[in-house]
């Protein structure tokens, strides 16, 4: 195995691996004016790694085939007791990582087998933060003897210090989203016995009873086994989904359950988003873009919830607090995709028009298409969607188009001017760049670089 050390804003990282038992990262910075020449006859603290050989001077341990990089002796070994290869996992790792980063000196021991619970014994390690499910991997976080600080949400009341999502505002973000679409009706898919959708169900739920909409809610038991797009069925599932009155807004837990609701939606013939719009949580890229249309999902902050984990659990380490409270950590975003692109209206033949443009924007249709495709006149259909949105017919179209290359011109950084334009039914960038800057007050470049913070020299 080789290792690679980079250099990046003026600090490199140390990895030390120790690959009979976890991988260690020490990440403690660097001094910029450390020089190893000058320094090379003292006890090493840091060592520069070499790509092509060994750079330590201490011979490895017999029977350890760790690479030894002198660790400072005061650095903390932290247990991630964590489901490191679950993609929202990945954000509360990065979020701990950064702040270790800037407050302490930590390395960390983490379990190579991903999934299962981690770190039977951390008897090593002078504190952990651990996704913990079940009351048994309660009782043996207790019996660690060091903190530990839980960032998991499956079940609740621990009696452990805790930092999770808040639930409940992921859940009424997800119905605020489907209420700004003009739905009436509204749906949440839950799982039995977890907490976490619970709190998801029971955000959502307030928001659409406070409008003065009933919730239906289908709670599904845990699936033990992997299924496929051909397999998912579930009966009772699809006799819920048919009976729920439409247009309906639909909330899943989580991204999975969202596409097991696609999936159910497809082979029963029920028309996503225009019959049923759903929503999921997490924004796991790969799931959400599998899903056709491609799902829109409410994206949790990981990143805090890593980051105040750490800096609770360094508190504690530092006997500055004895907190076994509960942090919630608001929500990040929505991602709005195709699964809720639509808007409900009471006008049928208004309803179709609004369908019709949301399926086909992209195609450089005007006006005269959309009438001759309805049957109606021009005019008719002016009056319509001025009656209902306040803007003619040309101007939703373009707003629609507009919405589409916002998402475009973020998702795809790189793309040119001119293919964004053409995937948003627009003639030419410049067609598109007039419109842009009349409905946004500001050109798709300038959004573009304000939004990403930076320049984008391949954009013309």
């Amino acid at each position: 195995m080789r290792l690679y050390a980079r250099e990046r804003c003026g600090q490199r990282c140390v990895f030390y691996m120790e690959q009979s038992r976890f991988d260690l990262i020490n990440l403690t910075p660097i001094p910029s004016n450390f020089d190893m020449s000058v320094n090379e006859k003292r006890p090493p603290l840091y060592a520069q790694l070499d790509v092509t050989r060994p750079a330590f001077n201490d011979p490895p341990i017999p029977g350890d085939r760790a690479f030894h990089c002198g660790l400072k002796k005061s650095a903390k070994t932290i247990a991630l007791a964590v489901h490191v290869a679950v993609p929202h996992v990945e954000g509360i790792v990065h979020g701990v990582v950064d702040y270790a980063k800037s407050h302490c000196n930590w390395r960390f021991a983490l379990n190579l087998e991903a999934y299962a619970f981690p770190l039977d014994d951390v008897s090593d390690c002078d504190g952990a933060i651990a996704m913990i499910e079940t009351e048994d991997q309660m009782r043996r976080a207790k019996s660690w003897g060091c903190p530990v600080i839980n960032v998991a949400d499956t079940l609740k009341g621990f009696g452990l210090p805790s930092v999770m999502n808040d639930n409940r505002k992921l859940g009424q973000m997800a119905a605020v989203h489907l209420k700004s679409r003009g739905l009436r009706h509204f749906a949440f898919y839950g799982l039995e016995h977890m907490w976490y959708s619970q709190e998801r169900c029971a955000g959502f739920c307030e928001v659409i009873e406070a409008s003065g909409a009933k919730c239906f809610v289908f709670e599904s038991p845990i699936c033990s086994r992997a299924v496929s797009t051909s397999q998912w069925q579930c009966s009772e599932f699809d006799e819920w989904l048919l009976r729920l009155p439409r247009p309906c807004g639909l909330m899943a837990t989580h991204d999975f359950r969202a596409w097991a609701a696609i999936e159910s939606c497809r082979r029963l013939g029920i028309a996503v988003p225009y019959e049923i719009a759903i929503v999921g949580v997490d924004d796991n890229t790969a799931i959400c873009s599998s899903c056709s249309p491609p799902l829109t999902s409410v994206r949790p902050n990981s990143h805090q919830v890593g980051y105040r984990a750490a800096e609770l659990l360094n508190k504690l380490l530092e006997n500055q607090s004895k907190n076994t409270e509960c942090l919630l950590i608001k929500p990040d975003r929505i991602t709005v995709r195709g699964s809720t692109d639509t808007v409900a209206v009471n006008d049928p033949t208004l309803q179709k028009a609004v369908d019709y443009i949301h399926s086909n924007f992209y195609f450089q249709i005007n006006v005269a298409d959309v009438a001759r495709t309805l049957g109606v006149s021009r005019r008719w259909l002016s009056f319509l969607f001025h009656e209902h949105f306040g803007i003619t017919t040309q101007d939703y179209i373009a707003a629609i188009r507009v919405k589409w290359a916002k998402d475009l011109l973020l998702q795809t950084p790189f793309l040119a001017l001119k293919d964004i334009g053409h995937r948003c039914g627009f003639a030419s960038a410049d067609r598109l760049n007039k419109v842009f800057t009349r409905i946004t007050g500001s050109s798709p470049r300038s959004y573009r670089d304000s939004k990403l913070g930076r320049n984008v020299d391949a954009a013309g």
